[in-house]
């Protein structure tokens, strides 16, 4: 079914982050990673965890958002939880100054966040279609846009370059 290898492809991702990001020292850069509370955005964040880095997650899942945090956090990272409705401004400047305040600063945004509307395209219903359009596309512009206002470059030194992944 459509859902098991859906299921099969997360749990492929998660593993393949795990392995690439060990080769990767990321110790003492802060990310936010949006729709971190489960499926990709969870193992991007796990991912990074391991690979040295303080992670905050981004998303409109509250109670799993935080028990996400709470997972890294007792893995030995530093984390957090903001909630993050990526199609509202607010929420991106919320969760900016967040991660900001609670790591100590702002290296690294993962634009994961995201939804799917699954349904024939003669049954679909445009509030739902809207709903992943402004989630999906109009939702991942404000994150670099107000990411790299919050990671000047003379923040950062030289050798270490900020990230910035739709």
């Amino acid at each position: 079914s459509l859902k098991n290898t859906a299921i099969r492809t997360m749990a492929a991702y998660k593993t393949i982050w795990r392995q690439d990001m060990t080769k990767f020292d990321l110790t003492g850069r802060k990310a936010l990673v949006t729709g971190g509370a489960r499926g990709l955005g969870e193992g991007m964040a796990q991912a990074l965890a391991a690979a040295g880095a303080s992670v905050m997650i981004g998303d409109v899942l509250t109670t799993l958002g935080q028990e996400t945090a709470n997972k890294l956090s007792a893995s030995g990272a530093k984390a957090g939880f903001v909630k993050l409705d990526v199609t509202q401004e607010t929420d991106w400047l919320a969760a900016i100054q967040a991660t900001v305040d609670t790591l100590g600063g702002f290296d690294i945004l993962i634009n994961n966040a995201g939804i799917e509307v699954t349904a024939l395209v003669a049954d679909i219903e445009p509030d739902a279609l809207r709903k992943m359009l402004d989630v999906n596309t109009a939702g991942t512009s404000p994150g670099p846009q107000h990411a790299s206002r919050a990671m000047p470059p003379h923040r950062l030194p030289a050798h270490k370059p900020r990230y910035l992944m739709g």
